[in-house]
């Protein structure tokens, strides 16, 4: 998956550039990706929780289009929107029965709950406010324009990262 190449390009890179990394000499543990999504329920990005020993270690969120630079945002500590912090957005507003649910982006390092209803309207749910959407206001957004720059660094980046958990990627 290119999304986690571009992860493990971001934790290596800040390894090497920052000895003050909390990262640095660490094992981390890259967690399942969580699909994140815009408000307009296009896939936006990718959210790797990451770990060490266990404990929450951060997060780097990469984007899932070529036409975006490919990290979003990243923190060293704590997590993106752990399993516990989604079941308490859900939490936070059941009175109806939404027909889909999804983890949207809502700004850099900042993620909800989006829960789309059978009349078209919504609601997206953070930590601090609900956001009500009317059918009318529960629309995708427009299509984004071509990015060559963000695209020619989706491809060195696959060129720097290479075959990371293949044969040939020189590990033993």
């Amino acid at each position: 998956m290119e999304a986690k190449k571009a992860a493990i390009f971001q934790i290596v890179m800040d390894m090497k550039a920052n000895e003050e990394s909390p990262w640095h000499n660490k094992t981390l543990k890259i967690q399942e990706p969580i699909e994140a999504y815009d408000t307009s329920d296009s896939l936006y990005s990718y959210l790797f929780n990451l770990t060490v020993d266990g404990q929450a270690a951060g997060f780097i969120e990469v984007s899932a289009l070529k036409d975006e630079y490919p990290i979003l945002s990243f923190a060293r500590e704590g997590s993106a929107l752990a399993p516990s912090e989604i079941a308490e957005l859900r939490q936070k507003n059941n009175s109806r029965s939404p027909v889909f649910e999804k983890v949207v982006t809502l700004g850099p390092a900042h993620f909800g709950l989006k829960r789309d209803f059978p009349d078209g309207s919504a609601d997206i749910i953070s930590s601090v406010e609900t956001i009500s959407l009317s059918k009318g206001k529960n629309k995708p957004n427009p299509k984004r324009s071509i990015n060559n720059n963000a695209r020619k660094l989706w491809r060195d980046i696959d060129l720097v990262v290479g075959d990371i958990g293949s044969p040939n990627d020189g590990g033993k």
